[in-house]
C-alpha cells in the first residue's frame, strides 16, 4: 500500500497520540487545594468519530475507573443526574470495558455504608497497575482480583477500626511480586506474613505505608527476632507445630531487606507493639523520608538508634499525628521526636514537618544540628495552653537555618499577642534564601480578658467577630507585592491585622528571594514571580 496516499488520521499512531493530548482529568481549585475532576466529554466525542478512533481511544477513556461514580463522571451517565442520587454506571457497561482498566479506585465504596463485593461488578480486568480499596471491600473477591493481576505496581487497601481486621488477609497479597507502593492503613499485621509480602516485592518496593491514626499495631503473636529473619524464641514456644512450619517456610531464615525503598510511613501505636517492631527500619537502608506518629521518650530513643545506624540517607521527617482516643487529650509521656531528628546525620536533614503541643528546648537543639541543610520547615502548634517559649525557640531555629526556602507555622487555639510575633520574625531576617512564608491562626487576643476554662467558646466567638475584617488593599502593600484573594484557609483561621501584616512585610522586604506570603486568610504574591 502506498503510504503517501494514507490520510494522517487513518494512522493508529497519530490517532493515539492525539487522543492522549485530549484532557480527561482536569485540575480544579477547591478551598486552596487541587482536585482532579473527570471531564471526558471531548474524549468521548473523539472516540465516536469512527471505528478506528473508537478502538484506539476507548482504552484511554477507561484506563482509570472509580466506583461508585463520582459526580464528576456525569458525562458517562446521561440518564442518572438526580441531585442526591449516587451516580451509577450499568454493570454491563463496566463489565464490557473493565478489560481496559489500568487504575481501579474503589475507595468511595465506603460511603455506601454497606459491603460491596467486587464480584458483583463482574470485573474481568487482568491488566491492572494500580488498585485502591476501601474497608468494605470483600476480601475473597479482592483475593481473586489480586490473583488475576500479579503485575500490580500500587496497592492501597484501607481497613477500619469498626471493620474486622483479619491478619490472615495479608496472605492475599502473596501473588504480588512487582509492587512499588504498598499502603495498608488500619490493618492488624501478622509479622510473618508482612515479612513474606515485603520480601516478595523487595526488588521493586519504593514506598511503604503502615498504619493510620494510631489504630494500627503489629500483632504481639507471632513476634520476630531483632534481625527479622526468624521468630522470637518465646513466640516459637507458644505456636503450634503447623504454624511454626508455615513460618519457617515463609521466612526461610532470610533477613528482611528492601534496598530500594525511600518513603516509609509508620503510623503505628508504638506503645503496644513488640520489641522487634523497632528493628523493622533496619530493612530499609535507602530510606530518605519517614512519617511517624506520636512517640514517647523510650520509643523515640530505641527507634532513633536503629534509624541512625541503618538508615544513613534519611533526609525528611514528618510527624503529622498527635492524638489517640480523645482529640483534645494528648498522651504526655515525654517527647521522642528529638531522638528521631538526631538520628539524621548533621547537615543531611532537609525537610521537617511537625505537629506539636510544645516546641521545647530539646527539639530546638536537635533541629539546630541541621542548620546547614534544612530547606523546608513546616510546623503546627496545637492544644489549649499558653506557652511563652515556643515562638522564641522557633525563632532561634530560623536564625540558624541559612538555607531555608520554605517556612510555615499553623497556630491552633494558642494565645499570642502581636508583640510575641516579633521574636519569630527576628529569626526570619536571617533566612535570606526564603521563598515561601505561611503564618496561619494568629488571632492576637488579649489573654488577660479570658478565663482559661472558658477559652474555647470565647475563641470561637472572637474568630467569628473578626472574620469580617477587610483584607489588605494593593495600595497598602510594599512595591511589587499584590493581594491575591483566591486563598481560603478554613474556618479556624482569622483575618490578618494591619499591625501583623506590617511587621511581616518589614522583614519580607529584605528577603531577596521571597515569592509568596500567606497571613491567616490572606495570600500575597510578588508580581515578578507570580505564576498563574
Amino acid at each position: 500500500m502506498d503510504s503517501m496516499g494514507t490520510h494522517p488520521l487513518a494512522l493508529p499512531e497519530i490517532v493515539l497520540t492525539i487522543g492522549k493530548f485530549i484532557p480527561l482529568w482536569v485540575p480544579e481549585q477547591h478551598n486552596g487545594e487541587t482536585v482532579w475532576m473527570l471531564k471526558p466529554k471531548d474524549l468521548i466525542a473523539a472516540s465516536s468519530v469512527n471505528r478506528l478512533f473508537q478502538s484506539l481511544l476507548t482504552p484511554v477513556l477507561w484506563a482509570t475507573f472509580a466506583y461508585p461514580a463520582h459526580h464528576s463522571h456525569s458525562w458517562f451517565i446521561q440518564y442518572h443526574r438526580g441531585s442526591n442520587a449516587v451516580h451509577t454506571i450499568p454493570e454491563n457497561i463496566i463489565e464490557k470495558n473493565s478489560v481496559h482498566f489500568r487504575q481501579l479506585d474503589l475507595l468511595l465504596c465506603k460511603q455506601l455504608r454497606r459491603p460491596i463485593k467486587i464480584e458483583q461488578l463482574r470485573l474481568n480486568c487482568t491488566r491492572l497497575q494500580e488498585l485502591r480499596l476501601s474497608s468494605v471491600a470483600d476480601a475473597t473477591s479482592v483475593g481473586q482480583l489480586i490473583a488475576a493481576n500479579p503485575g500490580l505496581r500500587l496497592l492501597h487497601w484501607e481497613r477500619s477500626a469498626h471493620h474486622p481486621n483479619c491478619a490472615l488477609d495479608l496472605r492475599l497479597l502473596s501473588p504480588l511480586h512487582q509492587l512499588r507502593s504498598l499502603s495498608l492503613e488500619g490493618w492488624a499485621l501478622n509479622a510473618v506474613y508482612l515479612h513474606h509480602v515485603l520480601n516478595n516485592n523487595a526488588d521493586h518496593l519504593e514506598e511503604l505505608i503502615l498504619g493510620k491514626d494510631e489504630i494500627i499495631f503489629i500483632l504481639a503473636t507471632p513476634t520476630m527476632n531483632e534481625q527479622w529473619n526468624g521468630l522470637d524464641p518465646t513466640t516459637r514456644s507458644l505456636m503450634t507445630k503447623e504454624l511454626q512450619t508455615e513460618a519457617a517456610l515463609l521466612l526461610q531464615g532470610r533477613p528482611l531487606l528492601v534496598p530500594k525503598l525511600k518513603s516509609l510511613h509508620l503510623q503505628l501505636m508504638w506503645q503496644t507493639t513488640s520489641d522487634a517492631s523497632y528493628s523493622l527500619v533496619r530493612a530499609f537502608p535507602a530510606a530518605e523520608m519517614i512519617t511517624i506518629c506520636i512517640l514517647d521518650e523510650e520509643v523515640g530513643m530505641r527507634l532513633g538508634k536503629n534509624l541512625q545506624e541503618f538508615c544513613p540517607n534519611l533526609r525528611s521527617i514528618q510527624n503529622p499525628n498527635l492524638y489517640t482516643e480523645n482529640h483534645y487529650n494528648p498522651v504526655r509521656r515525654g517527647d521522642g521526636i528529638p531522638y528521631i531528628v538526631n538520628a539524621c546525620a548533621p547537615g543531611k536533614l532537609t525537610h521537617v514537618a511537625l505537629t506539636r503541643w510544645r516546641f521545647d528546648d530539646r527539639l530546638r537543639d536537635a533541629l539546630l544540628q541541621h542548620r546547614d541543610g534544612l530547606e523546608v520547615l513546616q510546623l503546627s502548634l496545637y492544644h489549649l495552653e499558653i506557652s511563652e517559649g515556643d515562638l522564641e525557640n522557633i525563632g532561634k531555629v530560623l536564625a540558624g537555618c541559612k538555607r531555608l526556602k520554605e517556612f510555615s507555622l499553623y497556630n491552633f487555639r494558642r494565645w499570642y499577642q502581636v508583640e510575641d510575633t516579633s521574636i519569630l520574625l527576628d529569626g526570619l531576617k536571617c533566612c535570606l534564601d526564603l521563598e515561601s512564608l505561611m503564618l496561619v491562626g494568629f488571632p492576637f487576643i488579649d489573654r488577660s480578658l479570658f478565663d482559661i476554662e472558658e477559652e474555647e467558646d470565647r475563641f470561637i466567638q472572637y474568630s467569628n467577630d473578626t472574620c469580617g475584617e477587610k483584607p489588605a488593599s494593593e495600595a497598602e502593600l510594599p512595591t511589587n507585592w499584590r493581594y491575591s484573594p483566591r486563598f481560603v484557609f478554613g474556618p479556624n483561621s482569622t483575618m490578618s491585622t494591619e499591625e501583623f501584616r506590617n511587621m511581616t512585610f518589614e522583614v519580607v522586604a529584605d528577603l531577596p528571594h521571597m515569592k509568596t506570603v500567606i497571613l491567616n486568610d490572606d495570600r500575597f504574591e510578588k508580581e515578578n514571580s507570580y505564576i498563574s
